[in-house]
């Protein structure tokens, strides 16, 4: 029996400072953010374990469980806008302030049991179960039980012994899991209306937002099969697997007409799966007793289709970048990780210009511009050994997939990519225009580009084309240089082990994209939303050096 509880707590304090000579404040003539973090959670874990030989053939281990998760989230803020004095970060030297708060509680409790069957160590059966009970769910719908079963077979004497097959196993598995909605996403609420105070009274207002009263748990059901095998007495290893993902009454907040009173409602809205294949190659090189050379490659593609959206919905958007028009959304029959946004108008596949020689934004509809999964990924990764001395390391390539930048467009507005370089010229743009006879013919009309040319919504910098780009790259992700040193030195000083090691991290990427680290994403891991980028840290470089000792 093991019993574990534990209790964090932070408190997280900010400050921002944006003068009205920035972009982001000069509409307000400058802010100051003041903003407060306290976080409370609570965990609690039992562990009640069992195991019983039946024969030298046959065994079993049990495990029951109860987990109890809480956590509570405060927030407070204090804006102020319109700077009385350039400079002074005090949140008295504003001119309108604007206060906000809130309180987030979630609750999950939560039982479970894991049965492993083995049988003459050769084929391994596991089953689970679990029952939460989540606090953001309707209370009739709050229980939901979730199974898994694995099966592994060890195939390693079916060939006898021999110097080429040394290791097998073939695996399966199938596991379902589901999950709730977020913190308030059920029902209706009020919220502090922004035309108020009106006078000295304060006044509320039903949120826009909705969610079901009747919304059930998402559930993610996932299928398996695998391999893991090797050669030449473990000299080369191959590890492969396919897998198949399907969701079903998938949580969304989906866009309703305004007209209803409402903006959004949260509902079970989405039916899609994701698949794909994962392999796995590694080989000694070269082994010997002091020198190893080992070399390690991945491959793995990942794709999904979108099996049946409400008929009452046209699509579902996960991302909006607003005026930009890009957005993240499927459309029935769709591939996951499509992109929406504005093309130039085009005529016999050639971009058309009017007769100023401009392109026109065709901003009738949204259309596909691209597909934010990778066609693939992969690595190759080498290890040396040589006496004591290491060194390792990875290289990294992802082909395809399409990313949008948010900050990209004001970029283009303020003229800082090397794409606005051109400017104040007269340049003949590509592209087909009127020949008056009602086709179209090569253009001949020169164009000014100037700074009104880069900030034309109709003409230039909400065109797909610019906005949506390649994220393919290739990337360094790791390299390091080590040394074990094993001498009279460090037995004179009675040192089992003394290393030194140095590396670093994520130094070199080759890519397409122009902006920052494409692999970087612009919404928290977890998230429905692919191909957005842009509007917060990017991937940094890391550099570090070790020191081991042990005695």
């Amino acid at each position: 029996v093991t019993y574990a509880a534990q209790i964090d707590n932070y408190s997280d304090q900010r400050n921002r400072y944006v003068g009205a000579d920035l972009d982001g404040g000069s509409q307000v003539g400058g802010f100051i953010l003041n903003q407060n973090i306290n976080f409370t959670g609570l965990e609690s874990n039992l562990l009640v374990a069992f195991t019983k030989d039946w024969s030298d053939d046959f065994t079993t281990d049990l495990t029951l469980g109860h987990q109890i998760s809480d956590s509570k989230r405060e927030y407070a803020q204090a804006r102020g806008e319109g700077l009385n004095v350039p400079g002074i970060n005090e949140i008295g030297n504003t001119i309108n302030y604007f206060l906000d708060n809130s309180v987030t509680q979630l609750r999950n409790v939560g039982a479970f049991g894991e049965l492993k069957l083995g049988y003459k160590d050769k084929l391994f059966l596991t089953v689970t179960g679990r029952n939460d009970w989540l606090s953001t769910l309707p209370k009739e719908n709050r229980s939901f039980f979730y199974p898994s079963a694995s099966l592994a077979y060890d195939v390693s004497d079916v060939f006898g012994d021999n110097d080429v097959f040394t290791f097998g196993k073939l695996r399966a598995s199938w596991a379902e899991v589901g999950k709730g909605p977020g913190f308030g996403d059920v029902g209706q609420y009020f919220v502090v209306d922004g035309d108020f105070p009106f006078g000295s009274a304060g006044g509320y207002r039903r949120s826009t937002l909705l969610g079901d009263l009747d919304i059930v748990p998402e559930r993610n059901q996932s299928t398996e099969f695998g391999a893991d095998l090797r050669f030449m007495k473990d000299r080369i290893r191959l590890d492969y697997a396919y897998y198949k993902t399907r969701v079903k009454d998938q949580i969304f907040t989906v866009g309703t007409a305004y007209s209803s009173g409402l903006s959004g409602i949260t509902r079970n809205a989405g039916d899609y799966e994701v698949f794909g294949h994962e392999l796995l190659v590694s080989a000694d090189i070269i082994r010997s007793k002091d020198f190893r050379w080992e070399l390690i490659l991945n491959w793995s593609t990942s794709e999904g289709k979108v099996l049946e959206i409400p008929e009452d919905i046209e699509s579902i958007i996960f991302a909006d970048s607003g005026f930009a028009g890009i957005t993240s959304e499927i459309r029935a029959g769709d591939k996951m990780g499509n992109l929406y946004g504005y093309k130039w108008r085009y005529e016999d596949g050639q971009r058309y210009l009017d007769a100023d020689g401009f392109p026109e934004i065709v901003l009738d509809e949204r259309v596909k511009v691209g597909n934010a999964f990778p066609d693939f990924i992969s690595s190759l990764g080498s290890n040396f050994k040589w006496k004591g001395i290491g060194f390792n390391f990875l290289l990294e390539y992802k082909e395809g997939g399409d990313l949008y930048d948010s900050g990209l467009r004001n970029s283009i507005r303020n003229g800082n990519p090397l794409s606005t370089l051109v400017r104040d010229e007269e340049v003949v743009l590509e592209g087909v225009m009127d020949n008056g006879s009602g086709g179209y013919t090569a253009n001949t009309t020169p164009a000014l580009i100037d700074q009104n040319y880069y900030r034309n919504s109709n003409v230039y910098n909400r065109a797909a084309e610019v906005l949506v780009q390649d994220a393919s790259w290739v990337k360094l992700r790791n390299v390091s240089l080590s040394y074990d040193m094993d001498n009279k030195f460090t037995r004179d000083l009675k040192m089992e082990k003394l290393s030194l090691s140095v590396s670093a991290s994520n130094i070199l990427v080759w890519t397409p994209f122009d902006g920052y680290d494409p692999e970087g994403n612009q919404y928290s891991a977890g998230s429905n939303v692919y191909g957005f980028t842009g509007l917060s840290v990017p991937l940094s470089q890391s550099y570090s050096f070790g020191l081991n000792i042990s005695f």
